[in-house]
């Protein structure tokens, strides 16, 4: 919050230009000259302009969604292959997987705040494991790990009589069983590996599949309890037969690459810098780049939320039993089968705003609701930086500005409707009027959003001339001429 703070009050004097004896401006830029489509070499482009905000659009949303493990069958997927070698198109799993972390960008970049609360969301469960757990050698990432689903069970599948795996318990290719593979054999007890097989061979010399389950439902307390947690230091080794899982090992199974990331920070700091020296100088942004720096804030928020949450982890680490009769009767009777590892739907909800107080009863600890809309407040706060602005039109400023106080004041009514209790009600028209104001505050603020994102393009049909200006560095850092 405190790195927010500079950029902030930079902003804030767009609204008050230095004195006209220490602006550097053209002449068309003073006389108010509007102009449309630039792409002139010698200053700012339109095209610059785009270029630089998409970037960090594209960068930052590529950068903060820190995804949950897929499934087994995502993270085996592959490529269909022409004669058996040459591949041209991806599989339906491995379309799917990149066709959600896709959907997620698109929602990151238009609505940040849903961001902000799910990342807030599993920082908090993350932050309760770790409290849990902390007497284990347990660190912020092993709980992260836990909660996206980086910890999956295999236990061998009881055989039948004819000698062959049960597909009808606990797992098998059901809608409502656990995940499971037959392929390679194993030996039970194996340690879990990135490449676990799909068989285990029973006491009897019997190949049975594996059934794969997710410990979601479970108090991860009660898997240590009977021994099925994963020990987390070489000491720990003695309370239980599972492999260890090391912090290390956590970090060496993300994909984070230093590039990337160096990339989006650089870009992201070059707006911001270059924003503070156009209003130290009286120079305007444009509305795309105000919702760029809006944008950024909330980034800032969901990286740090996500610091110790491992990035692109493709596999999760499967565990085997030694005990696979102990770990069926505590595991959970239905798992995910052939579905990624996911939150309830009641947490999907909540990261919605307005949805929890639609679908859920009004609640002063709604701790997940309440950061959704402060940071809806605060994404759509920044748009009422632009009030004084020169618009296209006088028509396009009136709606800025609806627009802009329509969605900062909506999550505010919102936020109070969920601090603060509601008294009994008498009829049921009385008992359904919060629920009746909040949908009319849904839609008033998907309209306010919709509108910013149409005007932030609208506006680039004419903009003040002194948009397109370069900043002039020699006038604001001292220097030898």
């Amino acid at each position: 919050m405190t790195t927010s703070l500079p950029i902030i009050l930079a902003l804030l004097l767009l609204n008050h230009p230095v004195p006209a004896q220490t602006v550097n401006i053209t002449t068309a830029a003073q006389t108010g000259e509007r102009v449309g489509w630039v792409s002139s070499p010698n200053t700012r482009s339109t095209s610059d302009i785009l270029f630089s905000c998409l970037s960090v659009f594209l960068l930052c949303s590529w950068k903060c969604v820190h995804m949950n493990v897929p499934t087994i069958e995502e993270s085996d997927a592959g490529w269909l292959h022409l004669w058996g070698c040459l591949p041209y198109w991806p599989t339906a799993p491995l379309r799917q997987l990149w066709a959600r972390r896709v959907r997620w960008m698109v929602v990151i970049a238009i609505a940040p705040e849903i961001g902000v609360t799910m990342a807030y969301v599993e920082y908090a469960s993350a932050r309760d494991l770790f409290k849990k757990c902390r007497h284990l050698g347990f660190t912020m990432s092993h709980a992260f790990y836990a909660c996206m689903g980086g910890f999956r069970f295999a236990i061998p599948r009881e055989p039948n009589r004819d000698g062959t795996g049960d597909d009808g318990g606990n797992g098998g290719d059901g809608g409502d069983g656990g995940d499971s593979a037959n392929d390679k054999p194993v030996k039970q007890g194996a340690a879990p590996a990135e490449d676990i097989e799909g068989n285990a061979v029973s006491g009897d010399g019997v190949a049975t599949g594996l059934d794969y389950y997710y410990p979601w439902g479970v108090g991860f307390e009660e898997l240590e309890e009977l021994g099925l947690f994963p020990a987390t230091s070489d000491h720990d080794l003695q309370n239980r037969s599972l492999p260890v899982v090391k912090e290390q090992d956590i970090h060496n199974a993300s994909t984070s690459d230093a590039l990337t990331k160096g990339l989006a920070c650089l870009q992201c700091g070059w707006l911001v810098i270059q924003s503070i020296a156009r209003a130290a100088t009286g120079l305007p942004l444009t509305e795309l780049e105000l919702m760029t720096l809006a944008f950024i804030f909330c980034a800032l928020i969901m990286y740090g939320l996500w610091w110790n949450k491992p990035f692109g982890v493709q596999r999760a680490t499967v565990l085997l039993p030694s005990n696979p009769e102990k770990a069926r009767a505590v595991l959970p009777d239905k798992t995910a089968s052939k579905r990624r590892y996911e939150l309830p739907l009641s947490t999907w909800l909540r990261a919605f705003p307005f949805v929890v107080v639609i679908f859920f009863e009004l609640d002063r600890n709604s701790a997940q609701s309440v950061v959704c809309n402060l940071a809806s407040i605060v994404f759509s706060g920044f748009h009422l930086i632009a009030w004084n602005w020169k618009f296209p039109s006088d028509r396009a400023q009136m709606l800025w500005r609806i627009f802009s106080v329509a969605g900062t004041g909506a999550p505010m009514i919102l936020t109070t409707l969920i601090t603060i209790r509601p008294p009994s009600r008498d009829t049921v028209f009385l008992r359904k009027s919060p629920y009746l104001v909040v949908l009319a505050l849904t839609v008033v603020y998907t309209i306010s959003r919709v509108g910013l994102f149409v005007l932030v393009f609208y506006c680039f049909s004419s903009m003040p001339a002194a948009v397109y200006e370069t900043v002039q560095w020699s006038a604001i850092f001292p220097h030898f001429s």
